[in-house]
């Protein structure tokens, strides 16, 4: 398998059946640039979600503004 950043995103999406799965395994397991990469995607999404849950969470415990 060659380099593939489209069956790589298909790949953290949950988007690929077993057999293709399992050949983005491989890949990774050979190749040190997609390894980083898809570690990278990982904590930038893992990063959007935690910025998504604390803008929620301070959204919802904040003191509704002052009236003058």
């Amino acid at each position: 398998m060659k380099c593939d950043f489209d069956k790589l995103w298909l790949y953290l999406n949950n988007k690929l059946d077993s057999k293709a799965q399992m050949e983005i395994l491989e890949h990774l397991s050979k190749c040190e640039v997609c390894c980083q990469a898809i570690c990278q995607v990982a904590r930038d999404h893992e990063a959007d979600l935690f910025i998504q849950g604390r803008q929620k969470q301070n959204t919802g415990s904040q003191a509704p503004p002052e009236s003058d």
